[in-house]
Order: C-alpha cells, then structure tokens, then sequence
C-alpha cells in the first residue's frame, strides 16, 4: 500500500479554500457585515475609501469592486462630467456674451440657458445615485462636488453652501477639498457675505499649493475690490491671476476682463488691453467680442475712423452668423449716434430693427431711438412709444429695467398733461412715422410681405360688414369716434340674448306695475332754484378741475425734476403756480420748491430771491419758517390758526341748513385773518354763497363776490364767479334803464317797445329783483305767478265756453 502524502493534499485544499473563500466574498467594504445588518444607510470610513492606493489594490484583487468600479464609471460618472462639461461650454458662451455687455455683470452669475439648466439637473441625477449607491467607489468625492457645482451655476446659491460644507465635513482625505473650499467661498460672495467669502479665498491662497486654485482667488478677490471701486487693486489681482494660470484660454479670458475694467476706469487704454486678448485666445466668440469691444473703445476716444474700418471688416467676417452680425451692425449705428450724424444712425437702427425682428439687438436699437426723442428731440410722445417697443421686443435687453421705468414715467407724464388741459388722454401710436415711412420703403425694395400690405389696406378701406338679420350694410363708425373698440361693440350685441315673452303678459305685468308701485315723490324745483343750483355745480366742477390742475403743475414738476431728472422743466411748471397765485398754500409750496432747486443747482442768489419771497407773502407757514432757517433768519412760532378752526365749523353748519351761525362764523374769520391767507379768500365765497343761495340776497351776494374779485383777481373763485358777476351786473344796468324810462312819464311808442323789451328780459328769468335795496327774493313767488296765469288761463277758457267774448288786452298797456 502506497504511503499517502498529506503535505500535499494539506497544501491543495489550502489553496483551494482561499480561492473559495475569495469567490464568495469577492466585494470588499469598510463596512463590517455584522455592523451593516439591520443599518438603513451606513457610510463607509472616507479617509480609506478615499485613498488612491486602497482603490488601486481592492479593484485588482476583488472582482466585487472592480465590477462596481466600472460600472459606476461609465454608467453615471463618465456621462455625468461628460454632460457637465457641455453645460460649461454653454455657460462660457453666455457669460463672455454678459461681460461684452455690462461690466457689472463680472460679480454675479449670469442666468444660463434651458438647454444648460437641463444638463445640469441631468448632472445632479446621476451624481445622486452615486452617492446613494456607490460610497465606498473612488468617484465619491467627485460626485458631491459636481452636485455643488450644478447647484452654483444654477444659482441655487443656498443648496450649493450646504452641499459644500457637508464635502468639507465628511471628505477631508479627498484630494478635490481645496477645490470645495474654493467654491465654498465663491458662493458666500454671491449671498452676500463678502467678508466670509474674502477670508476663506485668502486663507486658501496661503495654503493651497495649486496655482489654477490661486489665480482663481486672485479673480474673485479682484472683482470684490471692484464692488469697492478700488479699481487699481482690481487691476493689480487680475494681472497676478493671469500670470498664475498656465491654460490658454482662461489667460484670454481673464485679459477680456481686465480690458472690461480699463473700458471703465482707464478708457484711454482699454484698446490695447483688448487687442492682447484677441492675440492671446483662438476662441471663435472671444475673438469676435475682443474685436467688437476694440471698435468701441476706439470711438470712446475719438478715433472713429480706426473704429468704423474694424467694424466693416467684422460685418462682411461674420455675414453668415445673424448672432455676432446683429451686434457689429448696432456697434455701427451707436458709431454714427456718438458722432450726432442722427440720420444715418437712425436708418442703421431701423435696418436692425426690421432684419432681427424681436432680438436683444432689436430691442437695444428701439431704446437708443427713444433717447433721441427724449433728448434730442425733445418729443416724449415718440420716446414713450419707442421706450415701450424696447421692453416689448425682448426681455433680456440690457435696458429692459430702464424703459420699463421710462415707459410709466412718460405714460404718467401723458395723464398729467390730459388733467392740466382738461382733456382726454393722448391715443399711443405703436410705431413713430418715420419708422414706418421707412418699414414701408424697405419693404417695397426687397420685395417683402407686398401682397400682406395690399391685404391691411384693402381692409382698411372695406371694413368688414356686421353679421346678423339687424344689419344690412357694413359697419358705420363716426369720424369722431374709435373704431379700435368698434369689435368688441360688435361683440357685445352679438352675445346679448332677448329673453323672449308673451306679450300679453308683459302688457298686464306692467299695468300691475303701474297700480301696485307708488312712483317716487319727486320735489319739484322753481326755476330760480333750478338755475342756481346748475350754476351751483357748474362752479363746483370748475373748482375741482383747476385745483386737479393746480396739483397735476406740482407733479409735473416733481416727475421732472426726481424721474426725468430735468429742472428746467421743473422750474417751468411750478413758475406757473407762483405766477398764478391760485392757492396761497400751493404757491407757499411752489416758492419754497422753486428756491430749493436753485440752490441745489449752485444759484445761491436766485434760491434766496425766492425764500424771501415766501417769508414776505407767506410769514405765518411753515415753508416760511424753512426759508428763515436757510436764510439764517429767526424763527417764528407758527400760532394755532383759528381761523381756520371757524371756517371749518361754518362749513358744518352749512351741511346742516344752519346758515345763520355759519355766517357768523365766518365774518369772526374776516375779522380776524388777513387777506393774504387762503382761509380770508374761501370765508369770502362762502359769505356770498350764503346769501345767494341760502337767504336769496342777490345784492348782498354780489357784494362780497366784487369784493373777492378785486383782493383776489387771479385766484380760481375770481375766474369761476367772473361770469356770474357780469350777469348780476347787467340786470343792473336793465333796471337802471327801467327806472329812466318811468321817470320819463308817458313814453312815446318806440320807448315803449323798449321798456317792454326790458320788462320781458327780466321777468323770463323768474326774479322779483330789487338790485338798489336790500329786499330778499321770495321763494314762492315764481309759483305764485305761475298760479295767477292758470287760473287766469281757465277763467278764459269759461267765458270762451259759455259764449262770451273775453276782452282784448293789448301787451303794451300791461304794466
């Protein structure tokens, strides 16, 4: 019998338990098996999974980690830098676009577009189920800080702070933690919290031994010395930054920037800053922004012909890019606008307008045509309906904020002008004339939409008929009516139902009616009353409106003098106050304003004339007391005015019917204001009123408002009672006459037509008058004689009936 070797056989089943061990446990972790029984979500221990000596050694000798290592790379992390990196692309795109167009722009992020947004989110999908399912894989610490970078270019600035601060808390072994420290302080900086933000990135540039990392804190800290306007700082840490990066293309970056700033601070040199970066970039857009931004530059100090030849050369380079074409041909027009050759600017305007309909080029070349109307011209109705068309025809103009204030601001501006007038409100047109003369031009020559014009002038001359049974022609508007609200007039009558019902019902419906319901009391007026209550109100209106005016003046000029920022205009609105002198308060107010903005425009001689002025008409206000103080006058208490505490009693007594005490009130205010307050002026109306409308005195009445005219000649009662006095007047002189003629004794006949005449003249109006006394008008006697002539007209018609002649009576012989 053969001897067994058991050293052999030992030896084989050694191995083959190894390798069957191996096999069924071919995943290591650093996670205990025992601990991860019955745990949810156990993390790994980072500061070994994270070590690239352990991935390499576990990812050769198991099998388990090897699968997940490239399943993890391809599957998620590979697509999702790889679509990170096409989001990136887009957003350089746009930010180069941004930094082109406002310099302030250079410290926020820019909003990217959909396409990016999209990718980014796609970014954060994939990233998440790394972190959800492959912690212990060596792509950990890349896929929270890609999820922090998505969320900062996204600007969810707050979900980025979080996402980095829980990469610096838990992966600190990761060789990407500068790079997490880095955003973590360009986040701070876009929420605000510049001084967090300048101590992480200093204490990270002492630290950090990577000089990309460095030159991109040398950036961040130059921009927040540009938010200081520490322009020369900025200007220095931008230079560093670009001397630490070694890539290409952010060199050329950086130097567009810095050429950005000089643009701004140092105008005079900007040029050559950005013709280094055209040198130093092969990047398609950079070169084309660094060429557009040289031309500009150029104009800016005067070399307009080294500017235009550039931007002729860029117009024929990018003929085939209508993105980079619409630019060159704006930068164009501005060239001529700069120059003041306004119609060659403004054809150059109109041609972007109507070849990039609804771009941001469109929308800059509307606003730039409405500041030649504000400003050139003068003409706001125009510069209104430009203003307007720029914040229409695209949304991401860099003046869209600008002409959405600019829009209000006239439109408010036109509704002023309409209260001052006593008038409707101007109609906007959508396009100025010229425009259009232009559109119409431009379309002819290249052959476009002819047929679409023919069709909108057919229809303007055939307007369409009106559908229905009712209607047999075509629609009748009046010249002087809208027809822009003739449709929804058409609408309206097309959509109104007729409830339809037996006739006979309605009949007996409304006879019901008739006998159930009692009509309304209706208080019948003579005619004295009725004529005086319509001058009543007619004087009420008139009041209204000009005190509305008199407020319209003082928000014109607060509209020009705070929004449109002209104090000429101003000025001009509140010397139409003073000069007035309709309100002793608002021309107090209007003075004081007047003088303020001479003094704010350095003519101190003229602002005094004007304080003097309210401390001499008006000493006891408190504009009056401001001008003391600027003049360095004493004070003067301003004492409690009673008379206005009486005026405002009379005119609750007034309310209630009380005429009596009202006027007491009233004559205490005469006594005891002067005939400079505006509270002396309105006791003076209300007395008049008073008489003439509670007590009938006309002559008494008349008194006071003479009285009124002759202190008070300019002011809004003055001009409201002027017709009212002169009628009161006339009747006089007809009475006077009257009394002539009697006097005379018996009149020969053409007297007599005359005094007839007169006679008639007065008696149609209804008024007993005795204008030479101070007799009241009886309230009743219009009635009374309207009685007299009925019952006369019905004796009349008795002995018309009963056969006998009545007896002929000659008008002229009636006294």
């Amino acid at each position: 019998m053969r001897k067994i070797d058991f050293k052999k056989y030992l030896y084989f089943a050694f191995v083959l338990f190894v390798f069957s061990y191996g096999c069924n446990y071919t995943t290591y972790k650093t996670i205990l098996q025992e601990q991860a029984e019955g745990a949810d979500d156990l993390e790994p221990n980072y500061d070994v999974t994270l070590n690239d000596d352990f991935q390499n050694f576990v990812t050769y000798f198991y099998m388990g980690n090897r699968s997940e290592m490239f399943g993890t790379f391809f599957n998620k992390f590979y697509q999702a830098l790889e679509e990170y990196d096409e989001a990136m692309t887009d957003y350089r795109l746009s930010t180069i676009a941004t930094y082109n167009r406002r310099l302030d722009s250079l410290n926020i992020t820019p909003p990217i577009s959909s396409t990016a947004r999209e990718k980014l989110t796609n970014v954060l999908s994939r990233c998440s189920k790394i972190i959800q399912y492959n912690k212990s894989t060596r792509f950990m610490d890349d896929a929270v800080l890609l999820i922090g970078k998505s969320y900062f270019y996204q600007g969810e600035y707050l979900s980025a702070e979080r996402k980095f601060n829980e990469f610096l808390s838990k992966l600190t072994k990761s060789d990407l933690y500068d790079e997490a420290i880095l955003y973590l302080g360009k986040t701070k900086l876009r929420l605000g919290k510049s001084q967090e933000a300048e101590t992480i990135l200093s204490n990270l540039y002492k630290s950090t031994l990577n000089n990309e990392i460095k030159s991109d804190i040398t950036q961040d800290l130059a921009l927040m010395a540009l938010a200081r306007n520490d322009y020369k700082t900025a200007v220095s840490q931008f230079r560093n930054s670009i001397e630490l990066t070694k890539e290409k293309e952010k060199k050329a970056e950086k130097q567009y920037i810095l050429a950005k700033i000089y643009s701004k601070f140092i105008p005079s040199e900007a040029y050559i800053e950005f013709r280094k970066a055209n040198e130093i970039t092969s990047d398609f857009d950079l070169l084309f922004y660094s060429k557009l931004n040289e031309a500009k530059s150029l104009v800016v100090i005067g070399r307009v012909g080294e500017a235009l030849e550039i931007l002729d050369k860029q117009n024929s380079k990018y003929r085939d890019y209508p993105d980079m074409k619409q630019l060159v041909e704006l930068e164009i027009a501005n060239t001529y606008y700069s120059e003041k050759k306004y119609i060659d600017a403004k054809k150059e305007y109109y041609n972007v307008i109507l070849k990039y309909p609804g771009t941001k080029a469109a929308a800059d070349a509307f606003f730039h045509l409405a500041e030649y109307s504000e400003y050139v011209k003068n003409d706001y109705l125009f510069a209104y309906v430009n203003y307007k068309k720029s914040a229409e025809t695209n949304n991401t103009s860099d003046f869209l904020k600008t002409s959405l204030k600019k829009t209000a601001t006239l439109d408010k501006y036109f509704t002023l002008v309409a209260a001052v007038k006593d008038s409707a409100k101007i109609v906007y047109p959508d396009f100025e004339p010229d425009f259009l003369k232009y559109r119409e031009n431009w379309n002819r020559e290249k052959g476009v939409e002819e047929k679409e014009i023919e069709r909108r002038e057919g229809e303007q001359n055939n307007p369409p008929k009106l559908k229905g049974s009712g209607y047999s022609g075509g629609l009748k508007l009046d010249s002087l009516g809208n027809p822009d609200e003739s449709p929804e007039v058409i609408q309206n009558i097309d959509s109104v139902s007729i409830p339809k019902t037996d006739s006979t019902e309605n009949l007996k419906t409304s006879d019901t009616t008739l006998k159930t319901e009692k009509e309304p009391e209706v208080k019948k007026m003579s005619p004295e009353d009725s004529l005086l209550l319509a001058i009543h109100i007619e004087d009420s209106i008139k009041v209204v409106k000009q005190t509305a005016r008199v407020d319209a003046y003082f928000q014109l000029s607060e509209l020009f003098l705070y929004e449109l920022g002209r104090s000429d205009s101003a000025l001009y609105y509140l010397d139409i106050i003073i000069s007035d002198s309709l309100l002793p308060e608002k021309t107090s107010k209007a003075i004081y304003t007047a003088g303020t903005i001479h003094k704010n425009l350095g003519d101190e001689e003229k602002a005094n004339e004007y304080f003097r002025l309210v401390v001499s008409r008006y000493p006891n206000t408190a504009f009056a007391n401001e001008s003391r103080k600027v003049l360095g006058l004493q004070l003067v208490e301003i004492a409690v005015d009673t008379s206005m505490f009486l005026f405002k009693s009379a005119e609750e007594y007034i309310l209630k019917n009380n005429f009596e005490a009202a006027l007491n009130n009233l004559k205490t205010v005469l006594s005891k204001s002067s005939s400079g307050d505006s509270v002396y002026m309105k006791s003076l109306y209300s007395i008049g009123w008073i008489y003439e409308y509670g007590f009938k005195n006309k002559d008494s009445s008349l008194s006071y408002y003479k009285m009124l005219k002759k202190v008070y000649p300019n002011s809004l009662f003055a001009q409201n009672l002027a017709p009212k006095i002169e009628f009161y007047t006339t009747l006089e002189k007809i009475d006077s006459v009257k009394k002539q003629l009697r006097s005379l004794g018996t009149l020969p006949d053409s007297l007599k037509v005359i005094y007839d005449s007169l006679t008639y003249l007065t008696d149609s109006t209804g008024w007993n008058m005795d204008l030479t006394g101070t007799s009241r008008i009886k309230s009743d006697s219009v009635s009374v004689e309207l009685e007299k002539s009925k019952k006369e007209g019905k004796d009349k018609n008795k002995q018309e009936n009963s056969g006998e002649t009545p007896e002929m009576t000659n008008p002229k012989e009636q006294k």
